[in-house]
């Protein structure tokens, strides 16, 4: 089975790789929606299955999908971003959120268009907006960077392999460590160090796409050794590199930018 996966600084868009079906949980913030019938879940402590068109899963909550023959796209958010925090207290104290399936009924052509033909960045990413802004009920405000802010970004991508410290960035453009910090995430809606975390799994993704070695990759995106980064993938997706890079000829990664 052919699998894309977009992946940007704070979210990750997945096409066509197989859901974990063992229970377990994972840090990101996880919306899942069947592109072609309803699909069987299970959350918490709930001994029951729910049939649903489209779920969204809070962080770190223990979740399984019952057997399915479906197409299922997922999109993870970093629950410490500016639009997930928005999301979850939709979520409230419940572990997940049926969403009726005539909230993203509009989007299902072009979800199921991106599936069969495959999407440009902008493409997936104005499209998981505008659904993730219609969950909310919200209209996204467009608003420019402090100038520093812009340039630390600038930077951080400009890194060589994206990889650079919070602090190098800081000194780069004239603020302090702590208020580097907290413009940073008054301004990009997610903290640094989270956003760094995303340019060292993407650094991996990179690599792995590329068919280097789990220990050489783990080495170069500055992970202590490959079991810590193998942990790092499940605690964030829930699925490991291997998992997800079992037949790399059919992954097709695609780095994005907001």
């Amino acid at each position: 089975m052919r699998s894309v996966i977009y992946l940007w600084h704070n979210r990750a868009l997945i096409f066509g790789v197989p859901v974990n079906a063992a229970p377990h949980s994972h840090y990101a913030l996880q919306l899942s929606i069947g592109l072609d019938k309803e699909f069987r879940l299970r959350c918490g402590q709930s001994k029951k299955w729910d049939v649903m068109s489209a779920a969204l899963i809070g962080a770190n909550v223990r979740h399984y999908f019952g057997d399915s023959t479906g197409l299922l796209v997922n999109l993870y958010l970093d629950p410490e971003s500016r639009t997930a925090r928005e999301l979850v207290k939709k979520i409230a104290a419940k572990s997940r959120l049926r969403i009726e399936s005539g909230d993203i009924e509009s989007f299902l052509p072009d979800l199921r268009k991106g599936w069969e033909s495959t999407f440009s960045c902008q493409e997936a990413f104005t499209l998981t907006d505008n659904l993730l802004q219609t969950l909310l009920q919200t209209k996204k405000a467009k608003s420019a960077f402090d100038p520093r802010i812009e340039r630390a970004l600038e930077i951080l991508r400009n890194a060589p392999d994206n990889l650079i410290s919070a602090d190098t960035v800081a000194r780069e453009v004239a603020l302090s460590p702590s208020r580097f910090a907290h413009l940073f995430r008054a301004e990009v809606g997610l903290p640094v160090r989270r956003y760094l975390l995303w340019m060292r799994l993407r650094h991996a993704v990179r690599m792995l796409g590329g068919g280097d070695s789990l220990t050489t990759v783990a080495h170069a995106a500055s992970f202590a050794d490959s079991a810590h980064l193998t942990r790092t993938f499940r605690q964030m997706f829930g699925l490991t590199p291997s998992e997800i890079f079992q037949n790399s000829r059919f992954v097709q990664v695609r780095f994005c930018e907001e």
